[in-house]
């Protein structure tokens, strides 16, 4: 199975927009083993996301998000694509900078 993560910009002001692809990760993935659930195919499977890549956000003239791609090729037939829009957001370096900023609020109190 080949798993893409594309990092998408959709960028407008006024009446010009541009939907622009800036970064991609692609990776091949064995896959071990699937389940069945309510008569749906289920392929489990793990892909982790490179560190140090853009968070998604809403902006006033933009907008980024990620897109994240599954396509498993199946010889003689249709390949199966899966298409969904993940939000990435770096919650640890938030987590820091918060306490941080409490630290030093505690120090200029005392």
């Amino acid at each position: 199975m080949k798993v893409i993560l594309n990092g998408i910009e959709y960028a407008f002001a006024q009446e010009y927009q541009r939907v622009s692809t800036t970064e991609k990760y692609g990776s091949e993935i064995e896959i071990s083993g699937n389940g069945e659930t309510n008569n749906n195919k289920v392929i489990p499977f793990e892909f982790p996301i490179p560190s140090g890549i853009n968070q998604s956000y809403v902006g006033r003239y933009s907008e980024f998000f990620w897109g994240l791609e599954a396509k498993i090729n199946i010889a003689w037939s249709s390949d199966i694509v899966a298409r969904t829009v993940i939000e990435i957001i770096q919650l640890i370096q938030w987590k820091l900078s918060r306490m941080r900023s409490t630290n030093i609020q505690l120090l200029e109190t005392n």
